[in-house]
């Protein structure tokens, strides 16, 4: 079950990738596509670090 809660979260933050791209290309740089891309690294270096933490224990 954990296994797949993981292949969730990597659906997720490819689809916030995709996201940002689809607004970079119609909209430009905007306020959205900065925060939808700032959310996305946020959500990889969460799930890193809760990856890294598992690993030690």
């Amino acid at each position: 079950m954990k296994f797949e809660r993981i292949w969730f979260s990597y659906i997720a933050i490819a689809l916030l990738i995709l996201l940002g791209l689809f607004d970079l290309v119609n909209f430009g740089l905007s306020l959205t596509t900065i925060s939808t891309f700032v959310v996305a690294i946020l959500f990889i270096v969460t799930l890193h670090n809760k990856q890294s933490v598992k690993k030690r224990d």
